[in-house]
């Protein structure tokens, strides 16, 4: 697997970091995802961990479930440079 470039983010670290960033603006904690989801707030943090290092992958259904209880299209959370290559 091809290292990301210093400096730049992953597509996995992009996308949650679109997340933690949708959560901000709708004052959403872990906490109330999670309660939403269903899943304990570990699960979704380790989803969405700044950390690379600790983080679990993001499936693309478990995208499609965040971006649901978010309301929000999926496509919305993909950042737009990802979403044109």
């Amino acid at each position: 697997m091809e290292e990301t470039p210093p400096g730049t983010d992953s597509l996995a670290e992009s996308v949650a970091s679109e997340i933690r960033a949708e959560m901000g603006r709708q004052g959403v904690t872990y906490a109330a995802l999670a309660a939403r989801l269903v899943v304990h707030p570990v699960w979704l943090h380790r989803r969405l961990a700044p950390n690379a290092t600790r983080r679990t992958p993001l499936a693309l259904d478990d995208l499609e479930r965040i971006a649901l209880h978010l309301n929000v299209d999926p496509a919305a959370l993909v950042p737009a440079k990802a979403a044109a290559a």
